[in-house]
């Protein structure tokens, strides 16, 4: 669905999107705790739905109202089907609890889910035998053995949290060791703060993690407010008006909230009262940003970038190939559109920054992140946007929330 933006006067205040990060290892790891947990939240992002839908499968039962959701844990099953739908997240994290649940279970995908990464994943999984060609539909069976696994750290963050699931429902004492270097590492800070609320034991040692599930016990849950969702509100405040932003947790182990940082950084105005971020919209200076660790923020950031004076450079840029969209082509092909320099180099992308944009048509590639980043640099001059829907993976009140800012647009 094409949107279509209007040059817009940006003044508002918004409450944060629940944290998809958060929601699903809340999710899973509820339904692996001793007695019922109560999670409260907005939990109506298609990711959010897809895990729970996965927990179903695997014998979790839920019970639906308005602002929480109650958790009864898993029931064993001895087969699955699971649709995946387009969520990486749910992907890496399903499989190893199947696996560790001995559950025979067949994974579906949509989007370019299929193709993402997950045979090493699969390979660190002892006792389990699969079908996986790199393509779904693939099935697996057995049940995972041991007390030692071990995994790469470089593929991906979601590899670890998905084996430190697993490990958790054997309810033993266990052990991962992550060989080379740890990409995305606050992602799995999150899995440890979460796995620690639950009443779960888990050591972080030298290279790896010391594990027990044993304990975990069901609770009240609240979810915190998403920093990688509300990078976009904030950013439209940085470079279009005024935006206030509520919900945000500042001691938040979520890595995506060094956007508050980024923008400190280039020089927007910033503010934090009454548990709320504002951002003015500001003169901006180019940054250099390593998007190793938070590559979720690199689409919102490169809109920063493009409209602030000098070179800025977004480094670690092969990261962002191997998302719902190859991310790292998408921000040259937006930023172009836009009428922004712009080039590629070995890893990096640099964005001359020129304080203006001209109205343009912008592939959103049906890709969440870079629909929202097109949003936003729209606001300040017009165009149109494709796969509007796609904002529904993670922020379904996206539209909702750029409107009560504002925002003016056309679905």
């Amino acid at each position: 669905m094409d949107c279509t933006v209007n040059k817009s006067a940006i003044k508002g205040t918004v409450y944060a999107p629940t944290s998809k990060s958060v929601a699903h290892r809340a999710f899973i790891i509820a339904s692996l705790a001793k007695g019922d947990s109560v999670l409260y939240g907005d939990f109506s992002s298609d990711d959010v739905k897809a895990t729970i839908g996965a927990l179903k499968a695997l014998g979790a039962s839920f019970e639906e109202h308005e602002g929480f959701i109650v958790c009864h844990p898993i029931v064993k099953t001895k087969q699955a089907a699971i649709d995946c739908m387009e969520s990486g997240s749910t992907l890496r994290f399903i499989v190893p609890l199947a696996a560790a649940l001995g559950t025979e279970t067949e994974i579906n995908g949509r989007g370019k889910l299929p193709s993402r990464p997950i045979k090493e994943l699969l390979q660190s999984l002892k006792g389990i035998k699969y079908d996986y060609e790199n393509t779904m539909p693939f099935k697996f069976s057995g049940q995972l053995c041991g007390t030692e696994f071990e995994i790469s750290g470089d593929v991906s963050s979601q590899y670890v949290t998905g084996l430190l699931i697993a490990m958790l429902a054997l309810k033993r004492r266990c052990e991962l060791k992550i060989n080379g270097v740890l990409k995305s590492k606050p992602y799995v800070d999150i899995t440890v703060d979460v796995i620690k609320e639950f009443g779960g034991d888990i050591i972080e040692t030298e290279n790896g993690y010391v594990v027990d599930g044993s304990g975990l016990v069901g609770r009240e849950y609240k979810v915190e407010g998403d920093f990688s969702g509300a990078s976009f509100m904030l950013t439209l405040g940085a470079i279009n008006g005024v935006v206030t932003v509520e919900g945000l947790n500042p001691l938040s182990k979520q890595g995506d909230k060094i956007i508050i940082d980024v923008l400190k950084s280039m020089g927007a105005k910033t503010e934090y009262a009454d548990a709320a971020y504002t951002v003015y919209e500001s003169k901006l200076n180019a940054v250099d940003f390593d998007a190793t660790d938070y590559p979720d923020l690199a689409p919102i950031i490169a809109v920063a970038m493009a409209k602030a004076d000098g070179i800025s450079r977004i480094k670690g840029a092969d990261r962002l190939v191997d998302k719902e969209s190859d991310r790292k082509r998408g921000i040259l092909k937006m930023l172009t559109a836009l009428n922004v320099d712009c080039k590629e180099k070995e890893n990096e992308i640099e964005i001359v920054g020129k304080g203006e944009f001209s109205t343009a048509f912008i592939d959103g590639q049906s890709d969440h992140r870079m629909v929202m980043a097109a949003v936003v640099a729209l606001s300040t001059v017009g165009g149109k946007v494709s796969d509007s829907e796609a904002v529904a993976k993670s922020y379904k009140k996206f539209f909702e929330d750029f409107k009560n800012s504002g925002g003016v647009y056309v679905r």
